[in-house]
């Protein structure tokens, strides 16, 4: 009887371990050195999927990325995440390196300068008449909690229910 309730509860911590949520990270600068936009700052969140990750893996594809700036939001397309991933050092994030997306009036550009620990945002202005217009800032990282998918939830609530019924069958 306690075996079985014992295969059911691993079965249940099985469930949850085999099937990662997609991890969401909110982030946000200091404000910006240099340029149009001194001072000025900007938050977002991007998110990646943590299978597989452990203290050897080094860079992770992002699946999403957005931020805010002056009341405006830019997002990154499927397109430009191509090559955009999180960087990881001993599996601690430790920031986010992107590519440049130029269909805004500026160009950013984020990096996770590995190796250093100070990952940093840059831009440039992306319009060809405007010179000497770029800055950047620091990068700080809040990871937020994940959540299991529902059907993560479905083969926990099985596993224990299956146990249950075991249980309760012997009796």
């Amino acid at each position: 009887m306690i075996r079985k309730t014992l295969l059911a509860a691993a079965l249940a911590g099985l469930a949850l371990q085999a099937q990662a949520a997609p991890v969401v990270v909110d982030f946000s600068t200091t404000g910006f050195v240099g340029g149009s936009l001194a001072g000025q700052t900007l938050t977002g969140q991007f998110s990646y999927d943590d299978t597989g990750l452990d203290t050897s893996t080094a860079w992770l594809a992002l699946s999403s990325f957005s931020f805010t700036l002056a009341g405006q939001t830019y997002a990154f397309s499927s397109l430009e995440l191509g090559g955009a991933t999180a960087a990881f050092f001993d599996g601690q994030l430790v920031g986010v390196d992107t590519s440049t997306a130029s269909a805004w009036s500026y160009d950013f550009t984020f990096s996770s300068d590995f190796g250093s620990g100070f990952p940093y945002a840059f831009y440039t202005s992306s319009d060809s008449t405007v010179t000497d217009d770029f800055g950047f800032a620091d990068v700080s990282f809040q990871p937020t909690a994940t959540v299991p998918e529902p059907a993560t939830y479905a083969l926990v609530l099985a596993a224990l229910g299956g146990g249950l019924f075991a249980r309760r069958r012997k009796a």
